[in-house]
């Protein structure tokens, strides 16, 4: 588990009768395997105060296993997963591949996805969770969407790439350390804080498009820099910090 890539605390949610603009994004790389999640604080008002998290769920089973094992194995990533979320204002997930339907433990990886998404949408009553098809996500982290032939964008291009746009503010480990993905989770959550206007890395005519097509945002933020109404939760004081960065990127 990764710590806050910065220390310190964060500014309250509520000054008086002034409501701090500070918001919790969060990327969700749903995994039978290995969950990536990638959280981050920002002052919508200052997007130089900023916090990161990043941390990957494990879970493992056998080929063999009945159903109740395997309910039971989904039912306990799921609360592992819920706890590691956080309260967030905005959750971007990985939409599923329609591409590999006949991949290994494909029921049950559906079964975890829902299981989530239950305890996201009504356990945590969150508001607004979007859905970012693949082909999207390796477009933002990539600048290319290619499945396959020689340009084809796989976890280690994802990550190369995430690591030399955002490695400064985010704890993204080696693959073998779960950083294929960390990596994918953080592509979502700065895909998010671009939506809002939170710019941490150049924003060339492919990531542009990654952004504005093929994405359903919620009400609010259907252009870029639409922003969500933060909610009135406690988000952990410890994770967030004021950044003192010439500029925002390196």
């Amino acid at each position: 588990m990764a710590e806050p890539r910065t220390g310190g605390s964060r500014p309250d949610r509520a000054l008086g009768d002034t409501v701090s603009r500070m918001v919790l994004v969060t990327g969700l790389d749903l995994s039978q395997t290995s969950t990536g999640i990638a959280r981050a604080w920002v002052d919508l008002d200052n997007p130089a105060n900023l916090g990161t998290y990043t941390t990957t769920v494990g879970s493992t089973g056998a080929a063999g296993d009945t159903l109740h094992q395997r309910h039971r194995r989904l039912v306990s990533h799921r609360n592992r997963i819920r706890e590691d979320l956080g309260n967030p204002d905005l959750l971007l997930i990985e939409g599923p591949s329609y591409a590999s339907p006949h991949q290994r433990g494909v029921v049950d990886m559906a079964g975890l996805r829902w299981l989530v998404l239950h305890s996201v949408l009504s356990d945590l009553d969150v508001e607004h969770v979007v859905e970012v098809p693949p082909s999207k996500l390796k477009l933002w982290a990539a600048a290319s969407g290619a499945t396959r032939g020689a340009a084809k964008v796989t976890k280690s291009v994802v990550r190369q790439h995430i690591v030399a746009r955002y490695g400064w503010l985010f704890d993204v480990p080696s693959s073998r350390a779960g950083g294929h993905d960390i990596a994918d989770a953080v592509a979502l959550a700065t895909l998010g804080l671009a939506r809002l206007g939170c710019h941490y890395a150049p924003l060339d005519d492919d990531r542009r498009r990654a952004l504005e097509e093929g994405i359903t945002w919620p009400a609010g933020m259907e252009t870029a820099g639409g922003l969500p109404t933060p909610r009135d939760l406690d988000h952990p004081a410890s994770a967030v910090t004021t950044m003192t960065t010439e500029g925002l990127t390196p």
